[in-house]
C-alpha cells in the first residue's frame, strides 16, 4: 500500500510525534510511506528523514486560525489560503508519481488533503487530534458547520483520538465514517523506577508552553504549598513556546510567576530525551484545560509515573483516580496543591501507582495496537474503493 501523510506543523509537538511513529510503523509493516511537510527543513522533516522516511515539502496554510488574532493578521492568512489550489496541484503530482492509495491528514486544522482526495480520487482520512477551539482557541475560516459539511461531502474517513473529541464533533460529522483510535505510544518509553537521588518529590510538566496547557496552575499550587510549609518538592517544566506570539508572552509570564521559587521551579526548555528525564522525576502533572488525548500522560504512565490531571478533556479516560494517579477540578490550583501534597507526604504511592499506570498504558495505549487499528482502516478504505469501481 502506498500512503501519503500530510503533516500540519513544523515543530515536534505531540501530534507530530504521533505522526512520525505512525509513518515509521507503517513502513516497518511493509507499506511505502511518504510525508509532506508545510515548511522545508523543519524539525518534523529532520526527524522523519532520520528514521528513513521520504519527505516532500509542500507549502500550505491551515483552514483555521487563532480566534484572538486581529484582522490584520487574519487577512494575509486568508490570502495565502486562497492560493491553496497550488498545494493541491503539487500533492496531485505526488499522488500520480508514487501511485498513492491513501491520503492521511495528521490534523483537523488542515483541509489540503481533503481537497486533493476529491480532485484526484484517492481515499482520505482526517485525524482529529485536537478540539481546535477548546484547546488552541482556533476558529474555522468559514465557520465550523460549513467547513465540516465539506468534510462530510468529501467522503473522508475520520479518526478521533478520544471519546471526548468524538463528543465535541458528533453534531457536525457523519458518524458512519468515524472511529475512535487512541494514540499509540512506543514501548521504548517504558522504564523502571529509578533509585531516589533526592528526598524531594519531583513533579514534571511536559509539552509546549501554551495558555491552555495551564502550566501556571502548577506554579500557583507551588506557592500554595510553600505557604503551608510544604517544601520537599521541585517542579520541572520541560517544553518551549509554540510558534504563536502569545505562547512566547505566556512563557515570560510563567517565569515571572515563579518569583522567589525559581530554584524550586525549574524551566528546562526543549528536552530531547524525555525517557531519561522521567527516570529522574516522580509524578507528572497534566493541568490542561482540555486535553484531546494526552500523549504526555501515557508517556508518563509508561515510565511508571503517577499522573495528576485535570478532570477535563480525555484525562478521565486515561487516568484511574487512586490507582494510576489523581484528578483535580479543572482550573482549581488549590485542589491541585492538595493532590501534590499527598504525594509528598505518601511517597509509597508513587511506586504503587506508577506500576499500575505502566500496566494500564501497555494494555490500552501501545503503538502496536494503534498501528493495527489504523492499518485495518486503510484496508477497509481500499476494499471499499475497489467495490466502488466494480
Amino acid at each position: 500500500m502506498n500512503i501519503l501523510y500530510i503533516a500540519h506543523e513544523r515543530n515536534m509537538g505531540g501530534a507530530s510525534r504521533c505522526l512520525v511513529d505512525l509513518a515509521e510503523g507503517m513502513k516497518a509493516r511493509g507499506h511505502n510511506v511518504y510525508v509532506t511537510v508545510p515548511i522545508r527543513n523543519c524539525h518534523v522533516q529532520k526527524e522523519l528523514e532520520r528514521r528513513g522516511i521520504t519527505v516532500i515539502p509542500v507549502f500550505f496554510v491551515w483552514w483555521e486560525y487563532p480566534s484572538y488574532w486581529k484582522w490584520y493578521l487574519k487577512a494575509p492568512f486568508r490570502v495565502l489560503y486562497a492560493f491553496e489550489g497550488l498545494a493541491v496541484h503539487r500533492i496531485g503530482r505526488i499522488i500520480k508519481m508514487y501511485h498513492i492509495d491513501i491520503l492521511h491528514s495528521n490534523s483537523s486544522v488542515i483541509d489540503v488533503g481533503m481537497k486533493a482526495s476529491v480532485k484526484y480520487g484517492v481515499r482520505h482520512i482526517l485525524h482529529f487530534r485536537e478540539f481546535g477551539d477548546l484547546d488552541y482557541q482556533l476558529e474555522y475560516f468559514h465557520g465550523k458547520k460549513k467547513c465540516l459539511e465539506q468534510l462530510n461531502l468529501s467522503g473522508s474517513e475520520t479518526i478521533y483520538i478520544s471519546h471526548r473529541v468524538e463528543e465535541h464533533y458528533k453534531d457536525y460529522i457523519d458518524a458512519a465514517r468515524t472511529r475512535i483510535i487512541y494514540d499509540g505510544i512506543d514501548l521504548r518509553y517504558c522504564c523502571d523506577r529509578r533509585e531516589k537521588l533526592t528526598e524531594k518529590v519531583i513533579f514534571l510538566l511536559a509539552g509546549f508552553l501554551h495558555r491552555n496547557k495551564r502550566q501556571n496552575l502548577a506554579i500557583q499550587a507551588a506557592h500554595i504549598l510553600k505557604q503551608r510549609g510544604c517544601n520537599d518538592f521541585e517542579i520541572w517544566i520541560a517544553g518551549q513556546p509554540s510558534a504563536m506570539a502569545d505562547s512566547v508572552k505566556y512563557t515570560a509570564e510563567l517565569k515571572s510567576m515563579a518569583g522567589d521559587m525559581q530554584e524550586q521551579i525549574r524551566f528546562l526548555g526543549f528536552v530531547e530525551d524525555m525517557v531519561a528525564l522521567r527516570k529522574n522525576a516522580d509524578v507528572e502533572i497534566v493541568p490542561s484545560a482540555e486535553e484531546a488525548f494526552g500523549r504526555v500522560t501515557v508517556e508518563a504512565m509508561m515510565a511508571q509515573m503517577p499522573v495528576i490531571g485535570s478532570d477535563s478533556g480525555a484525562n478521565p479516560e486515561i487516568i484511574v483516580p487512586g490507582e494510576t494517579g489523581e484528578l483535580f477540578e479543572n482550573g482549581n490550583a488549590e485542589m491541585l496543591a492538595e493532590k501534590m501534597q499527598k504525594f509528598v507526604e505518601h511517597r509509597q504511592w508513587i511506586s504503587a501507582m506508577g506500576a499500575a499506570g505502566q500496566k494500564r498504558a501497555k494494555a490500552l495505549f501501545s503503538l502496536d495496537t494503534d498501528l493495527s487499528q489504523v492499518e485495518e482502516l486503510y484496508i477497509n478504505c481500499m476494499e471499499s474503493s475497489e467495490r466502488g469501481h466494480n
